[in-house]
């Protein structure tokens, strides 16, 4: 099981993340053949500057696997129409209170 301060951390990840996606430029805000949108990274890079222990650029490689996943699952299942960053960064204010409320 992992520790509290590892969870702490994934939650100041996206808080970090989602914070990023509501409030920097987006290039491209929809999915492009089944891929994240070309922005996502940059997101990413910014939320990471803010850890105080930043993620590997492996660990890094391996969240963005996952959230890309995450996007083409939800699109699937919500039907979603709308950017993409802005419908990510309301998924992960879901993620964050579960993660808060498994603490």
């Amino acid at each position: 099981m992992p520790t509290r301060e590892f969870i702490s951390r994934r939650v100041l990840y996206l808080m970090m993340l989602e914070y990023s996606l509501r409030h920097n430029d987006h290039v491209n805000q929809y999915i492009i053949n089944g891929e994240g949108p070309t922005c996502l990274r940059n997101h990413m890079r910014i939320a990471n500057e803010h850890l105080p222990v930043p993620y590997t650029t492996a660990e890094m490689n391996r969240i963005m696997e996952i959230i890309t996943m995450t996007l083409r699952l939800t699109i699937l299942v919500r039907e979603i129409h709308a950017p993409t960053c802005l419908q990510l960064a309301n998924l992960i204010t879901e993620l964050i209170q579960a993660a808060e409320a498994a603490e």
